[in-house]
């Protein structure tokens, strides 16, 4: 989980973010395009249908979005995540780490509220 890309490839316009909260058995993922358009949240399970799931619903966000790439952000989950970010990683896909006070902190930008909830 320490594959790194330059700091100048996070975040570009052309890229989708697929924002991911990491469950027990359960996660939710939505994407963000580089205007800030959000799709409907995708709940997927934690295991290999659910990472399948996962992968086709960003490809066709991607291709919807009219984007080149996409990368996976999350919030650090104990070790809920491991097995989600090591499929990922390899299958090429990159993958950054989100701090929960950024989170919580852009949810009160985007709506002026505090109420984060997992969708």
């Amino acid at each position: 989980m320490s594959r790194r890309a330059p700091r100048s490839a996070f975040i570009q316009s052309n890229r989708l973010v697929i924002g991911v909260d990491i469950a027990k058995d359960a996660s939710v993922a939505v994407a963000q395009d580089g205007s800030g358009g959000l799709t409907k949240p995708l709940k997927f399970s934690m295991t290999q249908l659910g990472f399948g799931a996962l992968k086709a619903f960003a490809e066709k966000e991607t291709e919807s979005a009219g984007v080149d790439d996409w990368v996976v952000a999350l919030e650090p989950t104990r070790h809920y995540g491991i097995p989600l970010v090591s499929r990922l990683l390899d299958d090429g896909i990159e993958v950054l780490r989100v701090e929960p006070l950024h989170t919580n902190r852009a949810k009160e930008f985007y709506d002026g509220t505090r109420r984060k909830t997992d969708a």
